[in-house]
C-alpha cells in the first residue's frame, strides 16, 4: 500500500524517489503499529484530509477565478464550523428529544459501538467525540457540497445505465454492512482511499493555484 501511494503521488519523479518515500511510509507504518491509534490514525486521517482540507482549498481555488461574497461566506462557516467541533467540548444536558430522535438513537448508537470498537477507540474520553464530530461535520458537507454542484457532475445528463449502476453498488454496499459492519467498513474505506490517491493529481494542482495566489497576493498589493 505505501508502495502504490508513493508511485501514484510522485509520478513525475524517479523511480528512486518513489522507492524511498514508499520505504519511508514502510518503516512509518511499522512504526505507529506499536501504538494502539494506529489503525484509526491510518484508516480515517486520508480520508479527512480529503473531504475537509481539500474542500476548502477547491473552495478558495474557486474564490480565486471568480470571486463571490455568498462563495466567501461559505468558505468562512466551513473553517467555523469545522473547528468549533474541535475546540468546544461535548455538552450533555437536560435535552429534550422527539420520540422520533428517541427511537433512532438506538440504531445509531449500535453503529456507533460497532465503530468504536473496530476502530479501538473509547466513547468515554471526551476528545473522542470531539473528534467524531467534527469527522461527521467533514463527510457530510463534503457529500452534500458535491450532490449540490449539479452543473458540475450533471447528474440531469446521466443516462439511465449509469444511474442504474450507481444504484445497485449503493445497495451492494448497504448490503456488505447489513451482512458484517466490519467487512463493509473496510471495503468501502479501501474504495474510499483509493478514490483520494486517483484525485490526489488534482488536488495538489488546486494547492499549488492557491499557494501561488498567496504568494504574489503581497505582491500585487505593494504594486
Amino acid at each position: 500500500m505505501a508502495l502504490t501511494y508513493a508511485v501514484v503521488i510522485t509520478g513525475e519523479t524517479r523511480v528512486f524517489h518513489k522507492l524511498c518515500l514508499g520505504l519511508f511510509l514502510l518503516f512509518l507504518g511499522a512504526v505507529l503499529m506499536r501504538f494502539h491509534w494506529f489503525f484509526p490514525l491510518m484508516a480515517l486521517t486520508p480520508t479527512l484530509i480529503h473531504v475537509y482540507i481539500f474542500t476548502l482549498l477547491f473552495m478558495a481555488a474557486g474564490l480565486i477565478r471568480n470571486y463571490d461574497r455568498a462563495g466567501m461566506i461559505s468558505l468562512v462557516l466551513l473553517v467555523v464550523c469545522g473547528l468549533q467541533f474541535l475546540v468546544f467540548g461535548h455538552y450533555v444536558g437536560n435535552i429534550f428529544y422527539p420520540e422520533y430522535v428517541s427511537q433512532n438513537e438506538i440504531l445509531l448508537t449500535a453503529i456507533r459501538k460497532s465503530l468504536f470498537e473496530m476502530l479501538r477507540i473509547s466513547g468515554d474520553d471526551a476528545s473522542t467525540w470531539m473528534v467524531a464530530r467534527f469527522a461527521a461535520f467533514a463527510y457530510t458537507y463534503h457529500y452534500l457540497n458535491w450532490f449540490s454542484k449539479t452543473g458540475i457532475i450533471g447528474w440531469h445528463k446521466m443516462s439511465k445505465i449509469r444511474a442504474a449502476v450507481i444504484v445497485l453498488l449503493y445497495v451492494c454496499s448497504i448490503g456488505v454492512y447489513a451482512y458484517d459492519y466490519k467487512t463493509g467498513f473496510l471495503v468501502l474505506l479501501y474504495l474510499s482511499v483509493l478514490h483520494v490517491l486517483l484525485e490526489f493529481p488534482l488536488n495538489v494542482g488546486t494547492f499549488k493555484a492557491v499557494s501561488r495566489f498567496l504568494y504574489m497576493l503581497p505582491k500585487k498589493k505593494a504594486d
